[in-house]
Parts: structure tokens; sequence; C-alpha cells
């Protein structure tokens, strides 16, 4: 199934960011949502009114952990694709 909408996910400890763009990078909406499993089902449900949403997770490994463990992120029949986008080393930011 080939996804029509992308969704990226800045993680923090208390709400994550989501943004939804089209196939050319147009935003559609965005949203902050809860870090619970029912903010993960929020996000599920919108990203799915959009289109059928391919995900980028910034920090899986450590905020965004919660919404890889919510068993219907990844495996919904109507989510193309996840990726786990890692953090940046700090490369470019200023000190």
């Amino acid at each position: 199934m080939q996804w029509t909408v992308a969704i990226g996910v800045d993680t923090h400890k208390e709400v994550h960011v989501a943004v939804a763009l089209d196939a050319l990078g147009a935003q559609l909406d965005s949203r902050e949502i809860a870090t619970t499993p029912a903010g993960y089902q929020s996000l599920l449900s919108w990203a799915q009114e959009l289109g059928v949403p391919a995900f980028a997770v910034e920090g899986t490994g450590s905020y965004g952990a919660g919404s890889f463990a919510s068993s219907s992120m990844p495996t919904s029949a109507s989510t193309s694709a996840s990726a786990h986008a890692g953090r940046s080393a700090g490369v470019g930011r200023a000190i």
C-alpha cells in the first residue's frame, strides 16, 4: 500500500508534536498528542483521516519509544510504513 500522507513526530516527555505533509511536502495539519496509549491512538486515527500514513518518529530510543511500543502504531493494516529517525549528534548546533 502506497502512503499518501507523511507524519513526522517530534518526541518529548509529556507530549509529542506531529506534522502531516502531503506527497509534495506541503503541510496539511499539525497537532500535539499526549504520551499515553489514548494519545497514540488519537495520533493514528488523525493520521488515517488524512490518508494512508507513513510515520517518521524522532528519538524512538527515548521519548518516542512509547509510540512504537503501542501495538496499533507499526502494525496497523492501514498504515503504509514507519521509520525511526535518530537524534542528531549535535552537528551544526550552536553551543
